[in-house]
C-alpha cells in the first residue's frame, strides 16, 4: 500500500510537472531509469552523495562519474570505464609528430612577436612562475628572460586559430562529447615551456561548472615528458571523494581557508589509500582527466635544461550555456568556444604600485 501511495505521489508531481514542462517531465523519468541502470552497473557506496548532477529540462545529462559506460564510436566500454573509475584517460599519439611542432612553432612565433601587434596587448601572460618572481601581465610586458623559467600564456585560443584547432580538433572532441554527454565548449587554454611545479589542487579552485562535474580538461604533449622535466603528477580515483565546499558554500578556493582543506583532503586520500601517479608522455600523447581529479605539476629535477611545453585546454558542456548562443562561438572547423573575457589585470597592476 504505501508502494503504491509513493507511485500515485510521484504521478500527480509528474502530471503537474507535464502541465508546466513537458520535457521536465521526460527528463524526471529518464533520471530515474538512468538511476536503475547506474545501480546495476555502479554500486551506490562507489560515489559522493548528494553531488549528482541536475538535469535541466531541456538536456537529459548524466553526472560524469555517474555514466554507464557504454561503446558509442570514439570510445570502447573499458575507456569509458577507465575513465569513471580512475577519473583519467590517455590517448597515445592523438596528434602526429608534424601537428605538434606546427603548433610549438606558431606559439614561438606569437612570444617573438609580442613587441608588435594588437593580440601582444591583449593576451594575458604568467612570467616567473612559481618563484618568487611570478608576475602576470600582458604579453607585451614580458621580458626575454621569461623563456628561460616557467611561463604561461594564458587564453591563447582567443587570437590564435592555430591553438584553437588543436584543442577543438575533431578526434579530441568526439572523445570530450562522449564524457561529456553532449558537445565540449572550450572555455580556457594555457600554454607553457615548463612544468609549473604547482601545488595539488582541483580545477573546481578556480572553475567549478555550473553543472556538477561537467568540466573535463585536455593535456597535450608539446614535447617528450619523463620524471626529469616536471610531468603532471595526479592522484587516481581523487574525483570520487566528496568535494570540499568552502565557507562560501562553492568549491572556489579561499586562500586562508587552506589549511583546512588540506586536512580534510589528506584524511580523504588516506581512508580511501588513494596513491599519486605520474603522467610520461611523448610527444602527441593527450591526457584528459575529470573535473575533481586532485592533480599538481610535478618538481622540475634538471634545472631547467629539458622544455615540458604542453598545451592545457578545458571545457564545459553546453548544456551550461543560453540555449541562443550568447558568448558561444563556431569555429571554422566547426568546433565551439567561449568567447570569454579577457583575464583581469587590475588586481596585479594595483600590486605593482604598491611595490614601488
Amino acid at each position: 500500500m504505501t508502494n503504491l501511495l509513493t507511485m500515485h505521489a510521484r504521478g500527480r508531481l509528474c502530471i503537474i510537472v507535464l502541465l508546466w514542462s513537458p520535457g521536465q517531465c521526460r527528463g524526471a523519468r529518464r533520471r530515474r531509469s538512468n538511476n536503475v541502470q547506474r545501480t546495476e552497473q555502479w554500486p551506490a557506496d562507489r560515489y559522493a552523495a548528494g553531488t549528482e548532477a541536475a538535469c535541466p529540462p531541456s538536456c537529459p545529462t548524466r553526472d560524469l562519474r555517474d555514466a554507464r559506460p557504454a561503446a558509442r564510436g570514439a570510445l570502447t566500454a573499458d575507456q569509458h570505464y577507465a575513465f569513471h573509475e580512475r577519473g583519467f584517460l590517455v590517448l597515445p599519439g592523438l596528434f602526429s609528430a608534424a601537428e605538434v611542432d606546427a603548433l610549438s612553432a606558431t606559439i614561438d612565433t606569437v612570444w617573438r612577436g609580442r613587441h608588435s601587434g594588437s593580440a601582444a596587448a591583449r593576451i594575458v601572460a604568467d612570467w616567473f612562475v612559481s618563484t618568487p618572481r611570478e608576475t602576470r601581465g600582458v604579453l607585451r610586458e614580458a621580458p626575454d628572460s621569461a623563456t628561460v623559467h616557467p611561463l604561461k600564456l594564458n587564453d591563447l585560443y582567443l587570437d590564435v586559430p592555430a591553438v584553437r584547432g588543436v584543442a577543438l580538433d575533431a578526434r579530441l572532441a568526439r572523445v570530450l562529447g562522449e564524457l561529456l554527454d553532449s558537445r565540449p565548449v572550450l572555455i580556457n587554454t594555457l600554454s607553457m615551456n615548463y612544468g609549473t611545479q604547482q601545488k595539488y589542487h582541483f580545477d573546481t579552485f578556480y572553475m567549478p561548472p555550473p553543472t556538477t562535474n561537467k568540466m573535463v580538461a585536455a593535456w597535450v604533449a608539446l614535447d617528450d615528458v619523463g620524471p626529469e622535466n616536471g610531468p603532471l603528477r595526479y592522484v587516481p580515483g581523487s574525483h570520487r571523494i566528496r568535494p570540499y565546499r568552502f565557507s562560501t558554500g562553492k568549491l572556489n578556493v579561499v586562500k586562508n581557508e587552506m589549511r583546512n582543506f588540506s586536512a580534510y583532503i589528506h584524511a580523504e586520500l588516506g581512508k580511501h589509500k588513494l596513491q599519486p601517479a605520474e603522467f610520461h608522455a611523448k610527444k602527441g600523447d593527450v591526457l584528459i582527466w575529470h573535473a575533481q581529479l586532485y592533480h599538481r605539476g610535478a618538481r622540475i629535477r634538471d634545472e631547467l635544461n629539458r622544455t615540458r611545453r604542453s598545451l592545457v585546454a578545458h571545457y564545459f558542456s553546453t548544456i551550461d550555456f543560453p540555449s541562443d548562443g550568447a558568448h558561444v562561438r563556431r569555429d571554422d572547423a566547426g568546433g565551439l568556444y567561449y568567447a570569454r573575457p579577457r583575464l583581469d589585470l587590475r588586481r596585479q597592476w594595483r600590486r605593482r604600485r604598491r611595490r614601488r
